[in-house]
């Protein structure tokens, strides 16, 4: 079996795999746990905090988190699947560039968050908050989505012939 090179050209086409028909962050977030839970290779055996643990299993959180059910010995917890250690064990399980695909999705859509302008100061510092409130998991990525869509600043209509004005000036 050949392996393929994990590039970014080929993580965003998982990427566009797992979100097909997806309207919302959420709906996007269970896709990847879709995508993970069909194809990581499980169990495997990694460490969180220097200690050996194997993760058994995946889930999905009523927040929309995909974490790993690791167990070492009796004990059992939910790690966000995003904390779990890179790189992965080797050799990577089979199935572990869903979680690198997973990663690059929420990073990107992390960073597109941070980056939106705000209208004035006020706004600024509400948006601020909100942000804070999304981190600390008290609000989802689609409230925190439509909260934003409110912080843009309007945008008029332009007519035809403002449009070909403006084109001649520039």
């Amino acid at each position: 079996m050949r392996k393929t090179k994990i590039t970014a050209k080929y993580l965003d086409t998982l990427i566009e795999e797992a979100i097909t028909d997806a309207y919302n962050e959420s709906e996007q977030a269970c896709g990847f746990f879709t995508m993970i839970k069909e194809n990581l290779a499980l169990p495997f055996v990694t460490q969180v905090l220097g200690q050996e643990v194997t993760v058994a299993k995946v889930d999905i959180t009523q927040r929309d988190q995909i974490v790993a059910i690791c167990s070492r010995g009796k004990a059992t917890q939910a790690i966000p699947i995003l904390d779990l250690p890179m790189p992965m064990p080797k050799p990577r399980p089979a199935g572990a560039e869903w979680i690198d695909a997973y990663r690059r999705w929420y990073g990107n859509l992390w960073r597109w968050i941070t980056m939106r302008k705000t209208k004035s100061a006020i706004h600024e510092a509400v948006h601020k908050t909100a942000k804070n409130l999304y981190a600390a998991g008290v609000m989802q990525l689609v409230t925190l989505r439509e909260f934003d869509r409110l912080c843009l600043p309007s945008v008029e209509p332009l007519s035809t012939g403002k449009i070909r004005t403006n084109r001649r000036i520039a």
